[in-house]
């Protein structure tokens, strides 16, 4: 297969691991901010807030459909670039489109309308589509990249940067609200929101370009076996998998795993605001204490 020079120095593998720095921060702005802000302060039910923020779960699959692609396809002489770019532009978008919709929420507070929610709904499919098409082809980038011995160091890096998102982002975060004198009382501006979301794309946008920035070429696409193409598809792959008792097992702990492991995302900020009267910028540096540990 043509590829990307096979040899991963640490330091662009650092630089690589930067693009997870910002998923981890886009995570915490979703799932922490946007949660509590939208629970405990603007004092919405949090069942269409969480349905809302769990779309990107649902749409995970598509990333299947995207890697597959990807393995044979380019756009625009890009095999893995192009669903990534795609994928983080789109959820730059919807980081900005959800501070304008969330900020025009907070300046007319219990006036929500069905267009108020059509726009908040809108702006996370974009996210969460956005987040499906780029994930896993991201993860086939780093394969591509790394030569076989140095798979295990590189994805280990990458998923540590992710660690470190959550870190920085719950301090980066608390600090761009302005400390709030009690659950219930919204005491940062609509502008102070809005300037949080479009802040906080920027920034995104930002590390998401440098740390991709060179790393695929254009016109690096596989040889194929097309024999043994034909016979690849979703189903056999999954009954492959499932064929393998080892597989089974890691499946259900992977799914256990995820689920102990971020369940208490949607629930602990708006809890901790709404029983505890936690200000927004206590409870934004929860994900800080969570990704530190």
């Amino acid at each position: 297969m043509a590829s990307h020079e096979k040899d991963l120095s640490v330091g662009r593998n650092l630089k690589i691991g930067v693009f997870h720095l910002g998923s981890g921060m886009a995570d915490v702005l979703t799932t922490g901010v946007w949660n509590r802000i939208m629970i405990s302060d603007l004092g919405f039910a949090a069942i269409p807030v969480s349905l809302l923020i769990s779309l990107r779960y649902f749409l995970a699959p598509i990333g299947v459909w995207a890697g597959r692609v990807s393995d044979k396809k380019t756009f625009f002489g890009l095999r893995r670039l192009f669903w990534i770019w795609l994928g983080r532009g789109m959820m730059v978008l919807s980081t900005f489109g959800l501070g304008f919709a969330t900020a025009e929420l907070a300046r007319h507070p219990g006036e929500a309308t069905w267009l108020s929610w059509l726009s908040l709904a809108a702006t996370l499919i974009l996210f969460s589509l956005g987040s499906a098409l780029s994930g896993s082809t991201f993860l086939a980038l780093i394969y591509d990249r790394a030569a076989e011995k140095q798979r295990g160091r590189a994805v280990g890096i990458v998923w540590t940067f992710l660690l470190l998102g959550f870190t920085i982002g719950g301090i980066f975060f608390s600090v761009m609200l302005p400390e709030a004198e009690g659950a219930g009382n919204l005491s940062f501006s609509p502008n102070d929101l809005l300037n949080l979301f479009l802040v906080s794309g920027g920034l995104f946008a930002g590390l998401w370009f440098f740390s991709l920035l060179g790393e695929e070429r254009r016109g690096s696409i596989p040889s194929v076996d097309t024999e043994t193409e034909t016979e690849i598809n979703w189903r056999n792959d999954l009954a492959l998998v499932w064929s393998l008792p080892s597989m089974r097992f890691f499946l259900f702990y992977l799914t256990l795993s995820m689920f102990f492991a971020f369940s208490q995302d949607p629930v602990l900020e708006p809890f901790a605001g709404d029983v505890f009267g936690m200000d927004a910028q206590t409870t934004n540096r929860f994900a800080a204490y969570w990704g530190g540990t």
